[in-house]
């Protein structure tokens, strides 16, 4: 191998401008000459999957080759790929099936361009300066995850939407694996440093006061690290002195997020209309807590339609917290769902001895207490997060794709 003596292991702590995973050594190694002049290159024996191993806890790269020789189905290798992978990263696939409409299905599930093997030095370089010349615009990008951007919102007060923020936050970055921000958009009362025992800084206050000046150093700056895949964003201000928040910031903080990580989750407070709107259309979904008072189903019903008008595309989930079973006097379920007139996500039962407890120590309720009844109930919420129902039946183009072998 002239330019590449042997794969590099994958240990590396930021990711460079380009990334291949590719399964034999001849092609690695006319990858490696074709881009020997670029000093941001890296690349790795092992195909697809080692590249949706790697990338389940590492950053993906500005622009990422993987082979899809030898994969029994390609589109769905791909699909699990775009669950770990930024969605600013430009995906070039080679392999060996030269079929037009394997192509063209490749490129409707955001390949930026497929290569057929034996690549040569020229296809492989050419291709590159192609993607680089092209506006970003032009580009099929890797499609968006529908748990990528998270809001939650309390219907009203004293509901535990922060509680349920900081639950999920945990159980996607300690669980799941996902590199995880959370972000607690109440920069006066926001409970979310409490909750994970964190000092607030005033890192996230001149984000959202300044959004022209927002960029990766900024946010890395603002932001803490909890452990290896989780990272908070919160401040808290003086009452005394009301900083000046721009809801025109949750657009490019949201996209600067997206870049650096799997999933954001919002802790959104319903007192700044601007900046509840904002945030609502900037996420993949919502989810509105509630309890069992028939106040919180009124003001419900209120968020749900403004969710409506603001992200009518957006998936809507309404999670009821603290049931306490059927009391004398509670409403059921089914009434609760008749006056909002949907149906409830989740039902998180109320645990009166470890959310307290957690609350107080500034431990996550899963991982204070992860056999608790409640941590149990978010932790089904949370795994159901990444899953969306099918929206039309499969075809026979479909079915035909998710089968095809290389030939």
């Amino acid at each position: 191998m002239s330019a590449l003596q042997k794969p590099l292991p994958i240990e590396w702590n930021a990711p460079p401008e380009l990334m291949s995973f590719v399964s034999d050594e001849a092609t690695l190694e006319i990858i490696a000459d074709a881009l020997e002049d670029r000093p941001q290159t890296r690349h790795q024996l092992g195909g697809i999957e080692a590249a949706i191993a790697h990338f389940a806890s590492e950053p993906s790269p500005r622009y990422l080759l993987v082979d899809l020789a030898g994969v029994p189905t390609p589109l769905a290798a791909i699909g699990r790929l775009a669950d770990v992978c930024g969605p600013t990263t430009d995906l070039i696939a080679i392999g060996e099936v030269n079929d037009v409409e394997f192509y063209r299905a490749l490129r409707a599930a955001g390949v930026a361009d497929y290569l057929l093997k034996p690549v040569s030095i020229e296809t492989v370089a050419g291709t590159l300066r192609t993607l680089q010349d092209t506006k970003p615009a032009e580009i099929l990008r890797l499609p968006k995850q529908p748990d990528s951007v998270i809001a939650v919102i309390g219907a009203c007060g004293g509901v535990g939407a922060t509680m349920v923020a900081s639950s999920l936050a945990s159980i996607s970055a300690r669980e799941h694996r996902r590199r995880t921000a959370l972000v607690d958009l109440d920069i006066h009362y926001g409970g979310a440093a409490l909750a994970l025992n964190v000092s607030p800084n005033h890192g996230l206050s001149e984000i959202l006061a300044n959004p022209r000046l927002i960029d990766g150093l900024l946010i890395a700056g603002a932001a803490t690290s909890i452990g290896d895949m989780l990272s908070l964003l919160c401040s808290e201000e003086p009452l005394e002195s009301p900083v000046a928040v721009d809801p025109a910031a949750i657009t490019p903080l949201v996209a600067q997020l997206r870049s650096d990580f799997h999933r954001i989750l919002l802790d959104v407070p319903r007192r700044d209309p601007e900046l509840l709107r904002r945030s609502l259309a900037e996420a993949t979904t919502i989810v509105l807590v509630t309890d069992f008072s028939l106040a919180a189903a009124r003001d419900t019903r209120r968020m749900m339609a403004l969710a409506k008008s603001v992200a009518s595309g957006t998936r809507l989930l309404v999670m009821a917290n603290r049931f306490a079973g059927h009391r004398k006097g509670m409403p059921a379920r089914a009434d609760i769902e008749e006056v909002i007139g949907a149906k409830l996500a989740a039902v998180i039962p109320e645990d009166n001895a470890a959310v307290p407890r957690a609350l107080n120590v500034g431990k996550p309720l899963p991982e204070l207490a992860p056999a608790s009844k409640a941590s149990a109930a978010l932790r089904v919420f949370a795994a159901s997060l990444g899953k969306m129902p099918p929206t039309r039946p499969a075809t026979r183009l479909s079915r035909l794709f998710a089968t095809l072998k290389p030939r």
